[in-house]
């Protein structure tokens, strides 16, 4: 046995967290969620006031979700940030107090990584603190930070690429005053940057507008930052820090495979290597459509699996998204038209939001809406607090009919009205439905 190359093939797998993936054809995994050239995080240092006052509801507007490093002496709003937990947003640690932590000793570097993250789980229970981002981007003891977060976050200025080599050192871009990325311009040139080499932007934000803190960013320029991103929706995926980071780790160590059955049902499993209580971002998959089929049900577990029936380069691919170790996924053909697929109907005379049916339901409701020109679409379920229960839908589409079914798969959602939106362009509509348990 050659132990000198058994050695470095392992040596290479730890030091770069890369699993081989597993892969039969005709399946492939999306490099970004979404099959989008490139992805986008935007985190937030030190929790000024601004941060949530201002930018936090831009973001809500828009649908993007944002990672926020709070340092815990400095005095977070923790009842801000569990509410943004609890809309997806991401909190991660900033350390306790701040330190220079390559001047610190072991103990020390330990209290502040253990401490923060602590106070953050007791604080925010609506996620786990994951992720660093190390005060002054100077990067503490990598074996002792390994045993508390999955990812850390420095500042060298480049475009990290599609397979980071080191997870504990991913780099970011200083915005505002203090940097180079000031007006909105300055943002989108690296947006393009990030898509033109398939690769992960982080941006590091401090204070907004006119607060104290250290290189205040303009929250006009930054929105239409996020306007560029909206327009050019199909290019870009906008995600926190930590769920990137498993994305990554996730579709580096995936394996799909599959096998025929009873009346050519296809059996999909797939898998990975990792602990599912913390890498369980959905992963983006595709595969053909088989010959002859003109439509198709996808389930897993036995409830219906959202997807798209979708056409790139004359071939018609079934995407869906899904969490690795969930589960068997079950394509079979359907005769009938499957209100899962992609378009379903023809061009319609306008937009429109219909009425969910059945309505009361449980344990699901259809929604059907009209689309008459390509662009994006947002589709999202909320409760009378405004709190969003589920996103239906958010991606660019084509002119159609589209249906969209909403399942009750969580427990805690309560009997009662929700509320489900449609944007669509400058169309806007909500309409009103009751879960009845």
């Amino acid at each position: 046995m050659n132990y000198k190359k058994v050695f470095c093939l392992l040596f290479f797998f730890l030091t770069f967290n890369v699993f081989p993936q597993n892969i039969i054809k005709p399946y492939e995994v999306a490099t970004w969620q979404g099959f989008k050239s490139g992805a986008i995080t935007f985190t937030f240092d030190d929790n000024t006031p601004n941060q949530i006052s201002i930018v936090l509801p831009m973001f809500n507007e828009y649908g993007y979700k944002m990672t926020f490093f709070p340092v815990i002496n400095w005095g977070p709003n923790w009842a801000a940030l569990q509410a943004a937990a609890q809309n997806g947003h991401e909190v991660g640690s900033h350390t306790v107090s701040h330190p220079g932590l390559n001047t610190l000793s072991t103990d020390q570097q330990t209290a502040e990584y253990k401490n923060s993250q602590d106070a953050i789980n007791a604080k925010v229970t609506a996620q786990k603190c994951l992720t660093i981002a190390y005060p002054n981007c100077v990067t503490g003891n990598v074996a002792l930070l390994k045993q508390y977060f999955i990812a850390g976050r420095i500042c060298s200025g480049t475009i990290i690429p599609k397979n980071p080599s080191d997870f504990m050192n991913l780099s970011s871009f200083v915005c505002g005053s203090q940097s180079s990325i000031q007006r909105t311009s300055d943002f989108t040139a690296k947006f393009d940057a990030a898509a033109s080499s398939n690769g992960w932007l982080v941006l590091l934000i401090h204070a907004i507008d006119s607060e104290s803190g250290y290189s205040p960013t303009s929250s006009a320029q930054l929105k239409g930052a996020l306007d560029y991103i909206k327009t050019n929706d199909n290019k870009f995926w906008v995600s926190t820090f930590g769920n990137v980071a498993r994305y990554i780790k996730e579709r580096n160590s995936i394996s799909i495979s599959e096998s025929v059955g009873l009346n050519n049902n296809i059996t999909v499993k797939v898998t990975d290597t990792l602990d599912n209580s913390i890498y369980n971002v959905p992963l983006t998959i595709r595969r053909p459509i088989p010959d002859g089929w003109t439509a198709y049900e996808l389930k897993q577990n036995g409830s219906a699996l959202s997807s798209q029936l979708i056409e790139s380069g004359g071939v018609k691919y079934i995407t869906f998204d899904v969490v690795p170790d969930a589960g068997d996924i079950i394509l079979s053909k359907s005769s009938a038209t499957d209100i899962k697929q992609e378009k379903i109907g023809s061009v319609p005379s306008g937009f429109s939001l219909n009425q969910n049916y059945p309505n009361p339901f449980n344990p699901s409701t259809t929604i059907s809406y009209s689309i008459k020109e390509t662009g994006f679409v947002s589709l999202k379920v909320f409760d009378t607090l405004g709190k969003e229960v589920a996103t239906l839908v958010e991606q660019i589409k084509q002119p159609g009919i589209y249906f969209s079914k909403f399942s009750i798969q969580n427990s805690e959602i309560a009997s009662g009205v929700y509320f489900y939106t449609l944007r669509a362009g400058n169309y806007f509509e909500t309409k009103k439905m009751m879960l009845v348990k």
